[in-house]
C-alpha cells in the first residue's frame, strides 16, 4: 500500500469520526422551526451528509488508484487498447513519496493551525489586529514579499471591516486590547 493511500485512509477515518461526533452533538437540536421550516439542527446534519458522500467518493478513488498501483507493481499489466502498460503507473510511483513532511501536507497543516490560533485569539486581540496578523503571516509563509504583503493585508482588512462592520452592521470583536 502506498504512503499516500495510508494517509488518505487515516484522513477519511478521522473525518468520518468527526462527522459522527457532530451528529452526536447536534442530535437533540430541533430539525425544523415554525418560521422557515429548517431548524438549527438541519444545517449541521446536511453538512455531515455531504461530508459522508464526499468521503465515500474519496475512499473509492483511493481504493481504485491503489488497485492500479498494485497491479502495476506486481507486473500484471492493465492493458490499454493498444496493449501497452497503463502510463498512470509511472505517475503513481512518484506519489508514493507523499508523507506528513511533504509540502502538500505541511502547508495545509500550518494554515489549519494558523486558523485555529486566529479563531482562539479573535476575542482577545480583536478582529482588525487578529486579521492583519493572520493575513500577513499567511502571505509570508506563502513566500510573498513583505511590503506588498503589508499593503494587501491592511487594505483587505479595511475592506472587510467596512463591508461587515459599516455596511452590514455586524458587531466585530473589538478585543481586550481595544476596550472590547
Amino acid at each position: 500500500m502506498r504512503k499516500r493511500t495510508k494517509v488518505s485512509y487515516i484522513l477519511i477515518a478521522a473525518l468520518f469520526i468527526f462527522g459522527l461526533f457532530v451528529l452526536y452533538l447536534t442530535k437533540n437540536w430541533p430539525k425544523t422551526s415554525y418560521e422557515s421550516g429548517f431548524g438549527p439542527g438541519f444545517y449541521p446534519d446536511l453538512l455531515v451528509i455531504v461530508l459522508f458522500i464526499l468521503l465515500a467518493v474519496l475512499f473509492f478513488q483511493e481504493w481504485t488508484a491503489d488497485r492500479k498501483y498494485r497491479r502495476a507493481k506486481t507486473g500484471s499489466p492493465t492493458k490499454a487498447d493498444d496493449g501497452r502498460m497503463d502510463e498512470a503507473s509511472d505517475e503513481e510511483e512518484n506519489d508514493d513519496e507523499i508523507g506528513f513532511k511533504s509540502d502538500r501536507i505541511k502547508m495545509p497543516a500550518i494554515f489549519m493551525g494558523m486558523m485555529a490560533i486566529y479563531t482562539a485569539l479573535m476575542n482577545t486581540m480583536g478582529f482588525v489586529l487578529d486579521t492583519v496578523l493572520f493575513l500577513f503571516f499567511g502571505m509570508l509563509i506563502m513566500k510573498a514579499r513583505p511590503l506588498p504583503s503589508i499593503m494587501i493585508t491592511v487594505l483587505f482588512t479595511a475592506f472587510l471591516y467596512f463591508v461587515f462592520g459599516a455596511l452590514l452592521k455586524v458587531q466585530l470583536p473589538a478585543g481586550v486590547l481595544f476596550g472590547g
